[in-house]
């Protein structure tokens, strides 16, 4: 059944006979076995079957002759691709040609192919680090000391792989920076490595005050959030590069400063009207509906963060004591809160109703086969599908929109705001007190009178 769709895909099996061909043909295998519909496997035989024309083109005809080199030219060529057709280019969809190779390597590593880039890729997701059999990595706590291993993903160009390499394990062993941060920082230093090669530069230590100006007003267009971002990992990656010898320690001092003013602006957050419209709006006849629901109800309920609610497992409910065990994943911290029953119930909906029968232990999962685990991104886009339903006008929707929310009705209840900070995992108070400001009735109780106020 499988030749036919790798034949649709345009696969020459007189070209392609070998070790790595007959892994391809029992992954296939393995993929109807999940339960994928015909289009899910003839997309995914396309998929595959590109990938392996390109190693054969390029002398991989077995497993262990490949390397994650090979990977990232065959990524970097699917997204030029997309590119010249005018498509925004993104590992992380569905039918896009990445997914479907970074399964296909976990798929080798569970089949005991020990060689790059399968344990790479096998251990590698974006909300963190899996284990290549059971997907996640348990959080602080459930493994040996709180270790938390980072993924080694580049994503500087070639010339400066090394240096991105020896500063993630910076980041990682010496700062202590989780893995997302480690990410984070990676990709924002990978503009700055781009933009020096595009002015011919390949060393760091010939990075200069011109340089470092030009670097500031290309950045220009960016969003204050989007350069302070940027910023701060250039000032780390300097003071690293300064202790290495790399580079001289006065480049930190030539990194520009994103002005960002603290309780600036107001957070936006939901009315008790709007918050019902939000939760009315998914079909509770659909699996995809009872879904979103569930989902929905835990984030105006416990104000999660989207990566925490896509970690979460059947373990984490305790249902005969009405519990639920929140896994903060941003600062390592894990809190138990009552499970209410508007959130218990709908959770209770879609794990009975709805939910795929599988193995895996995560709460939420794929709709379409294979049934892994959400990621982050489709808890945002279920959030902003359902809120622009709604009618839901916001500056910007996601699941922090209910975050705020959740702590803005807190604070309004004459809640205390260290309490607020322990359930929405602040390590600064700071990072609550912007609340404050919007406990109007609070405010007015301690406000002045203009009489009282005027010196």
């Amino acid at each position: 059944m499988h030749e036919r769709f790798f034949k649709m895909a345009g696969w020459k099996p007189m070209l392609h006979e070998g070790p790595l061909c007959d892994h391809a043909r029992r992954f296939m295998e393995h993929i109807a076995e999940q339960g994928a519909t015909e289009r899910a496997q003839e997309r995914r035989a396309r998929n595959l079957a590109c990938f392996i024309d390109w190693l054969y083109q390029h002398g991989v005809t077995e497993p262990h002759r490949m390397t994650c080199e090979h990977v990232l030219q065959f990524q970097e060529l699917m997204a030029a691709r997309r590119l010249e057709r005018g498509h925004h280019f993104f590992t992380g969809g569905v039918m896009s040609t990445m997914p479907t190779v970074k399964l296909f390597l976990q798929w080798l590593y569970r089949q005991g192919v020990r060689f790059p880039p399968m344990e790479a890729f096998a251990n590698y997701d974006r909300r963190g680090p899996c284990h290549p059999a059971l997907g996640r990595v348990p959080r602080k706590g459930d493994v040996p000391n709180g270790v938390v291993q980072t993924p080694r993903i580049s994503f500087a160009p070639e010339q400066f792989r090394s240096i991105e390499a020896e500063w993630q394990v910076y980041l990682r062993d010496i700062r202590g920076a989780t893995p997302s941060t480690v990410e984070n920082y990676s990709r924002a230093a990978a503009r700055f490595f781009s933009f020096l090669l595009e002015k011919g530069i390949g060393d760091i230590a010939r990075v200069g005050p011109e340089e470092m100006r030009a670097f500031h007003d290309a950045t220009l267009s960016l969003t204050p959030n989007q350069r302070s971002m940027i910023y701060n990992s250039l000032r780390c990656l300097f003071r690293f590069a300064a202790l290495k010898g790399w580079a001289n320690a006065d480049l930190i001092e030539l990194v520009g400063r994103s002005p960002r003013y603290k309780l600036a602006r107001l957070p936006d957050f939901l009315s008790d009207e709007e918050v019902r419209k939000v939760l009315e709006t998914p079909d509770a006849t659909t699996p995809e509906g009872v879904r979103s629901l569930a989902m929905l109800s835990l984030l105006a309920t416990y104000g999660m963060r989207g990566g925490d609610l896509a970690a979460l497992t059947l373990d984490d409910f305790d249902w005969e004591h009405d519990l639920i065990r929140v896994r903060q994943n941003k600062v390592n911290r894990t809190v138990w809160l009552p499970l209410l029953p508007g959130a218990g119930n709908a959770v209770l909906k879609y794990i009975r109703e709805a939910r795929p029968a599988t193995q895996g232990r995560e709460v939420f999962l794929r709709r379409y086969p294979p049934h892994t685990a959400i990621g982050e991104g489709s808890v945002y886009a279920v959030v902003i599908r359902t809120c622009q339903k709604a009618g839901v006008k916001k500056r910007r929707l996601g699941p922090h929109l209910f975050r705020h929310t959740m702590a803005t009705r807190l604070v309004r209840n004459s809640e205390p705001l260290k309490t607020v900070g322990d359930i929405l995992g602040h390590n600064c108070s700071a990072s609550t007190a912007i609340y404050a400001k919007v406990a109007v009735e609070q405010l007015r109780e301690v406000a002045l009178s203009f009489k009282e106020a005027r010196p």
